[in-house]
C-alpha cells in the first residue's frame, strides 16, 4: 500500500514530462548564456563631457570670486561705519573738569568726549578768529547738540578780557581796607557778597558759585580747594570769613535722579554713575544709601564725599 502511494508521486503524465523538458532546457540555456556573456565592464562611465566638466568649474570660480568679494565689501561697510562713528559721534567723558574754551586743547577736548569732527570744527573756529564769549556759544560748533552741552556746560569757564575788569581785579589786588569783620554765608550769598571779602574778584567769585550750584552747596571749607583756579594761599587768609550752613544743602534723591543729574556731580564720574542706574534697574530701588558702599557701586573715599548730597 505504502509502496504503491510512494510510486504515486513519482509517476507523471505525458504533458507533465514535456513540460519538465521544456523547464530543463530553459534552465541549461539561461546558464550557459550566464556564463558565456560577461555583463561587467572595466570601463568608467562619464555622464559628463570634458567641456560641460569646465563650465562646472568655473561656476563654481565665480561663486567663490562672489562670496570674497561680498565679505570683503562687508568688512569695509562695518570699518567704515566704525571710523564715521568714531569721527561723527560724541562720547560721554569718563570724568568732567573745569576749562576755557578759548584756551583748551585738542586733547583736553577728546578727554571731554569731543568726536573727531566736532574738534577739528572748534579748532577751525577759534583759527579763524572765532571766539567764546559766553557758554552758549559752543553750541555754535556744528555736531555739538543739547544733551552734550547740558553736560559740559557747568564745567566751563570763560576768562573775562574786559578792560574793565581785568582794572577792577587789579584795584582788588592793590586795595588796603580792612574786610576781616565782614563774615559771608558760603551757601547762600551771591557773586557780589563773596566780593566783598578781600582778594576775591568777580571771576573768582563767579567760579565759587559756579561749584557750589554744581554740588549743591557746600559741606565744609576745605571744598573750596577744589575750585578751579582758586589759590590755596587765598583761601586760608578768607575762611575764617565765610561760614556754612548745611541746612541749605541740595540733595539728590537717589532713586529718581537721571544720568545727566548724576554725572554733572563733580564727584561722579561716569562708570559709577552707569552702576548706580544700573543697579537701580536690576534692584528696583535703593532701601539705604549705605548700599552704594555695600555692594561695591562706590569706592570708600567716593562715597563719604557723595554721601551728604544723596538722598532716598
Amino acid at each position: 500500500m505504502a509502496g504503491r502511494r510512494f510510486k504515486e508521486y513519482f509517476s507523471f503524465t505525458k504533458r507533465e514530462r514535456n513540460g519538465i523538458i521544456v523547464l530543463l532546457f530553459l534552465l541549461v540555456t539561461l546558464i550557459i548564456v550566464e556564463k558565456c556573456i560577461d555583463f561587467s565592464s572595466d570601463k568608467e562611465i562619464s555622464l559628463m563631457t570634458k567641456d560641460y566638466r569646465e563650465k562646472i568649474t568655473e561656476f563654481e570660480k565665480s561663486l567663490e570670486e562672489k562670496s570674497f568679494t561680498r565679505e570683503k565689501e562687508k568688512k569695509h561697510q562695518t570699518y567704515s561705519s566704525e571710523e564715521n562713528a568714531h569721527e561723527n559721534h560724541w562720547i560721554i567723558p569718563d570724568s568732567l573738569f573745569y576749562f576755557d574754551p578759548n584756551t583748551i586743547t585738542e586733547n583736553q577736548l577728546k578727554k571731554l568726549g569731543l568726536s573727531e569732527k566736532q574738534i577739528s570744527t572748534f579748532i577751525n573756529y577759534r583759527n579763524a578768529g572765532g571766539e567764546f564769549q559766553i557758554s552758549t556759544d559752543l553750541l555754535k560748533i556744528y555736531g555739538i547738540n543739547e544733551e552734550q552741552f547740558n553736560i559740559i556746560e557747568p564745567y566751563i569757564f570763560i576768562a573775562k578780557k574786559d578792560k574793565k575788569v581785568e582794572k577792577r581785579d587789579k584795584d582788588y589786588k592793590d586795595y588796603t581796607k580792612d574786610f576781616t569783620s565782614i563774615v559771608i554765608s558760603l551757601n547762600s550769598c551771591s557773586a557780589d557778597s563773596l566780593e566783598l571779602i578781600y582778594g576775591i574778584g568777580p571771576a573768582y567769585a563767579e567760579r565759587m558759585i559756579k561749584y557750589r550750584e554744581l554740588l549743591g552747596g557746600y559741606i565744609h571749607k576745605s571744598q573750596l580747594y577744589e575750585v578751579y583756579g582758586l589759590d590755596s594761599v587765598l583761601i586760608d587768609s578768607i575762611k575764617d570769613q565765610l561760614i556754612i550752613d548745611t541746612s541749605l544743602i541740595r540733595k539728590i534723591n537717589i532713586n529718581e535722579a537721571e544720568y545727566v543729574d548724576l554725572i554733572k556731580h563733580p564727584y561722579l564720574n561716569k562708570y559709577q554713575t552707569q552702576s548706580i542706574l544700573k543697579f537701580r534697574e536690576i534692584q528696583g530701588e535703593f532701601n539705604d544709601i549705605n548700599e552704594l558702599i555695600d555692594y561695591n557701586l562706590l569706592p570708600e573715599n567716593v562715597f563719604q564725599k557723595i554721601k551728604p548730597y544723596l538722598e532716598k
